[in-house]
């Protein structure tokens, strides 16, 4: 739930140009081709928060919130 809605919607990250779109709802760029996608609730707040792993330095990154360092090249992110 990115908006907050109470309800889930299909979204997409296109990892070529950083596109994040949630249908019929909203479009933004954030990230580049080689980050993933890894959503969550990351304040609790019941809202979706945008995040990006950038596995080449570790980088966790959530949009217009915050940006820390944890992990390797080679290590898989998972957020709960």
């Amino acid at each position: 739930d990115y908006s907050g809605r109470g309800s889930c919607s299909p979204a997409i990250f296109r990892a070529a140009s950083g596109l994040w779109a949630e249908r019929g709802i909203t479009r933004f760029y954030f990230g580049i081709s080689s980050d993933l996608p890894v959503p969550a609730d990351y304040d609790g707040d019941s809202t979706t928060e945008t995040g990006i792993f950038r596995e080449s330095s570790g980088l966790w990154a959530l949009r217009a919130s915050t940006r820390y360092y944890y992990g390797q090249a080679g290590d898989i992110p998972v957020s709960q």
